[in-house]
């Protein structure tokens, strides 16, 4: 029997150029989720109910016998953490992708799941501060202290172990030396959202907010609005931490980022989900790998958690390659943190000498410039011409993954805290004016 695949039903393609309207895809996403899945009030200021003091345990739950087949990369069974609320009766829910990379071949995806991110069985059945501590900080703490507005929420954070960004629906795929892996990132969100909603009460919930962290924000964008429309009384928002990755040239002109989202989507099989895979034709589904692609065509609320300044798309995406020390490089790029970004020129230091060991070279420095100011400005538009939408953007933050880090809540914007400013976005209204700290 073939295993279920969490996916778009046929018929629902666009690229004979069809016209559908908002109406139709609104509906199409919520019929495809309804198909996969048939076979308190948040408070800013951290006082319901007091806060929590003692750090609560969330637990590994294993998806040994889904409906879907599922598997991660090594054959062992999907899973989640899930952290209860405190209290009967809380209906708010935080739904976390954490992020890891991508395998981008078979190679790649042979070795990883050999490791952490290829497989459930590495993974403690419960965590404990030692081990978690960089996994459930910040945004994902029980600490009523460090997390006042979502430490008494439900808490269920995926376990990446598909390499495709919980996105794939290849299935089994030979890698070569007679191994095989499997891509079900599709069948593994299926199976983990059909628990959440039939055996965990997700499905009574008020409030919800799906986070993603990295790789981690492929599954927000994909998710939000289809999940929206699937419980139509809950308040559903997003957010992306980390997850913007710039689409231009590097310093030797190629297409970095571009290039591994194709690679990725076409060997997991990338199923169509999102709005913006649904109106985006099939050659160029890649694009919807990209928030200021995948965001403009969203009904749903997002908020943006993206330092100018990414390490991630700077390094990787091969900006400031073979330097001694990027994290020094940067912050001597970097002057300090400022609210506007008015002239990105006038808040850099001048490049330092050609070869000096640790200092980025001239060649760098513009490098860096001109793909922070793209990614502010990118970020800047889809949140200006967007209702209900938000974002947090240190310029002189040197970073990558913020809202699971100590920054949580010691970052501060225009005076205004990372927590507080989302805290903030969550419990504002859908269609507001945009809520940018910069």
């Amino acid at each position: 029997m073939t295993p279920s695949t969490w996916t778009s039903p046929r018929g629902l393609e666009t690229d004979d150029g069809d016209r559908i309207t908002a109406v139709h895809v609104a509906w199409r996403i919520a019929v495809a989720l309804l198909l996969v899945l048939a076979a308190g009030p948040l408070r800013s200021d951290g006082a319901a109910r007091g806060a929590a003091s003692e750090p609560r345990a969330a637990t590994l739950v294993l998806l040994t016998d889904n409906k879907f087949g599922a598997r991660c990369l090594d054959g062992s069974p999907p899973g989640y953490y899930l952290r209860a609320a405190p209290w009967e009766g809380i209906t708010t829910w935080h739904i976390h992708f954490p992020g890891g990379g991508w395998c981008a071949t078979k190679r790649e995806c042979g070795w990883r799941a050999r490791r952490l991110l290829g497989g459930t069985t590495m993974w403690p059945p419960t965590n404990n501060v030692t081990w978690a501590q960089n996994r459930f900080g910040g945004i994902l703490s029980s600490s009523g202290e460090a997390n006042p507005s979502f430490a008494q929420w439900h808490l269920a954070m995926p376990v990446y172990c598909d390499g495709g960004g919980y996105a794939g629906t290849a299935g089994q795929v030979a890698v070569g030396g007679g191994r095989v892996v499997y891509m079900d990132g599709s069948r593994i969100v299926g199976a983990i959202l059909e628990d959440l909603l039939t055996n965990r009460a997700l499905s009574t919930a008020t409030t919800v907010l799906i986070s993603g962290t990295s790789a981690g924000g492929l599954p927000v964008m994909r998710l939000c609005d289809a999940l929206a429309a699937l419980l139509p009384r809950a308040s559903v928002k997003c957010l992306l931490d980390g997850a913007f990755f710039p689409d231009a040239p590097d310093r030797n002109g190629r297409m970095h980022f571009q290039r591994l989202a194709q690679q990725v989507s076409a060997l997991h099989q990338f199923s169509p989900q999102s709005r913006c895979d649904l109106l985006t034709p099939a050659s160029e589904r890649w694009r919807c790998f990209f928030p200021q692609y995948a965001l403009p065509l969203a009904s749903s609320p997002f908020f943006i958690v993206n330092p100018a300044f990414d390490k991630v798309s700077l390094f990787i995406g091969n900006q400031l390659p073979n330097i001694t020390n990027p994290v020094a490089c940067l912050k001597r790029i970097v002057r300090s943190q400022t609210n506007v970004l008015a002239s990105l020129q006038s808040r850099l230091f001048r490049p330092v000498p050609e070869g000096k060991a640790g200092w980025c070279t001239e060649r760098e420095c513009s490098a860096a410039q001109s793909t922070a100011a793209a990614v502010y400005s990118s970020i800047l538009s889809i949140v200006q011409s967007k209702k209900g939408f938000g974002a947090f953007v240190p310029v002189g933050l040197v970073a990558h993954s913020t809202v699971t880090s100590p920054l949580w809540n010691s970052m501060k914007v225009a005076g205004t805290p990372m927590l507080l400013a989302v805290a903030r976005w969550v419990a504002s209204g859908n269609t507001g004016h945009p809520l940018l700290y910069t």
